[in-house]
């Protein structure tokens, strides 16, 4: 099982609506998850989730693009820009120089018996001081 997530590229850091602030980021997935598959396994569904604290909230995950990966041949992901699916907004105006951490996460979908999840983390660095656009 190999995962790299190396720093996103932040394209944007903006307000949204005035009240929350909003990033748009842009990475590189490379996840050979070919070893999740068994005979058992129906699909997988993988997604990357952007995780972060702030004064307000402990715990915030916020979901930036997910796929579902059906055959064993293409659960190797090998994307070179990423672009994500989902908004990033945050609940505040919390964004500007924080710590950020993704998440590539999996649910084993099996054919028979319970799901279960698998996850792996990066810290990939720190968002800008300054809205930049």
């Amino acid at each position: 099982l190999l995962l790299l997530l190396p720093l996103p590229q932040v394209k944007r850091l903006v307000t949204h609506r005035g009240k929350q602030d909003q990033a748009a980021l842009s990475m590189r997935l490379d996840a050979d998850l070919r070893s999740a598959f068994s005979w058992n396994t129906k699909q997988l569904f993988v997604f990357v989730q952007a995780d972060y604290t702030t004064p307000e909230n402990g715990i915030n995950q916020v979901v930036l693009w997910d796929k579902i990966v059906e055959r064993k041949e293409d659960a190797h992901l090998e994307i070179r820009s990423l672009r994500q699916k989902y908004a990033f907004i945050d609940q505040g105006r919390n964004l500007r120089g924080l710590p950020l951490n993704l998440t590539v996460a999996w649910n084993v979908m099996p054919k028979v018996g319970r799901l279960f999840t698998r996850s792996k983390s990066f810290a990939v660095g720190v968002l800008p001081e300054e809205y930049t656009a």
